[in-house]
């Protein structure tokens, strides 16, 4: 039988697996994604799950996916246009305005 901590670590590496993915294919890691991993190491550690076992198997999981490490990859994608089209196809009447500034008509 499996302890909490094994259950702990799969469910920990199969969400970052899947995240690192999404990652890998859009460039971009989804707010929700990134929140529930988040979540998911807070609760580790309430089980008392150490900080460093849990960044070890990110580490592992990331270098998996993109054959790099963390630090490796952050150097790789920030290098990398962040521009996203997406947000602009919206026509500025429609789109939110920044954090902190009400639209004023």
């Amino acid at each position: 039988m499996r302890t909490k901590e094994e259950r702990f670590f799969e469910h920990l590496r199969k969400l970052s697996k899947d995240s690192y993915w999404i990652l890998k294919q859009t460039r971009k890691m989804p707010k929700d994604r990134k929140a529930q991993i988040d979540g998911f190491m807070l609760a580790g550690q309430d089980l008392r799950v150490g900080y460093d076992e849990m960044k070890a198997v990110l580490e592992e999981v990331n270098y998996e996916v993109f054959g790099m490490s963390i630090e490796e990859r952050k150097k790789e994608f920030s290098a990398e246009t962040t521009f996203d089209e997406e947000e602009f196809r919206t026509p500025t009447f429609i789109r939110k305005p920044p954090k902190g500034k009400k639209l004023e008509i």
